[in-house]
């Protein structure tokens, strides 16, 4: 497993422990402060991975609550929201400049935001209420559909982001939110944490300082109790989970036949682009790794055999569809010699 495979993984664990641990991603007005310090790290191809793997967790989970009201918020999650992401995973791994693009940042932030509010629903009978549910869903959908229509279909065209849609999306995510927020806290903090009399049992095992009735002075607790009691009075309400959330899904792994090859993939493809590398930038890659020049025509060679591959993916090349040609490299007498006959050959 590489290294950037990891730091997913790892962001998508804590921050699917924060939706698992209580309710404060349903119920704060800025509920992304809990996650940043978080993905800060992670890139936009991360952030769309990790809200992938959340969605995949939430997807698993969702059909064991048997709650109604999360129905419509899995099918909108299913038709819209991780077919989007799975594009938008692709569209990123083809395209460096979207590793950049600043219009993306909040919209991929956005998507793990989602993504974690959604399993926090998942796991709470309380939290399964329409009131929550359905701004919910619509949030989830508009998600699919702005990333669709004005990143990925825009991309395919060779036409710009539609920043002005992305911006409009961003304004109705907004009130979505606060909408969730009002209802979250209306259900989860009913029964949840202290009530006014246990605040007013703190305040009166306080006094000032010097022992007066209150007035303007700090004041001082009397017992260790005290702060005990105003500290639970205070803290924000946290509903437990009533269920555990799906694990994550199993990473797939590909048991190479070439070692020359799983070398190569390891070291100068799988850090970058994880499971699967553009043809025209593998055809680069190939070429530098085994010290040929990269002419243009060498490029192309490369490329036309490449593209002559079974590709589950027109464009990219998996590491299984590269490891294809090992029975090629094996009688060449290696990699760097089947790259050179490939070149003769001029991709033939």
């Amino acid at each position: 497993m590489s290294a950037e495979c990891l730091l997913v993984r790892r962001a998508a664990e804590t921050v699917a422990g924060l939706a698992v641990e209580g309710a404060r991603l349903l119920t704060e007005s800025d509920p992304f402060e809990l996650i940043a310090p978080h993905v800060v790290e992670l890139t936009h191809l991360n952030l769309a991975q990790a809200s992938s793997l959340l969605l995949h967790r939430f997807a698993a989970t969702a059909p064991a609550a048997g709650r109604p009201p999360l129905d419509a918020l899995a099918a909108a999650v299913e038709r819209f929201a991780r077919p989007a992401l799975t594009r938008l995973e692709h569209c990123i791994a083809k395209r460096s400049a979207f590793q950049v693009a600043q219009s993306l940042t909040p919209l991929l932030h956005r998507a793990i935001l989602l993504a974690s509010q959604c399993c926090c629903v998942a796991v709470r009978d309380a939290a399964a209420d329409t009131s929550i549910t359905v701004p919910l869903s619509r949030a989830v959908t508009m998600l699919g559909e702005v990333t669709t229509e004005a990143v990925l279909d825009r991309a395919e065209h060779l036409r710009p982001l539609d920043s002005s849609r992305i911006f409009r999306a961003h304004q109705a995510f907004s009130a979505e939110q606060a909408e969730i927020s009002r209802a979250a806290a209306a259900l989860l903090d009913a029964g949840a944490g202290s009530g006014p009399g246990e605040a007013a049992t703190a305040a009166s095992l306080f006094v000032e300082g010097d022992g007066s009735p209150f007035g303007g002075m700090p004041l001082t607790p009397v017992t260790p109790a005290a702060a005990t009691v105003l500290a639970r009075a205070l803290a924000p309400p946290q509903r437990p989970a009533v269920r555990a959330l799906a694990p994550a899904p199993e990473l797939r792994t590909h048991t190479w036949r070439n070692d020359e090859m799983r070398k190569f993939w390891q070291v100068q493809c799988m850090e970058a682009h994880g499971l699967s590398v553009p043809i025209d930038r593998l055809a680069l890659l190939l070429l530098n790794y085994v010290g040929v020049e990269c002419t243009m025509a060498h490029r192309e060679a490369m490329m036309k055999r490449l593209s002559s591959l079974p590709l589950a993916e027109p464009g990219c090349v998996a590491e299984a569809e590269l490891d294809g040609c090992c029975a090629e490299a094996r009688r060449c007498g290696g990699l760097r010699a089947w790259v050179g006959a490939v070149m003769v050959s001029e991709g033939a």
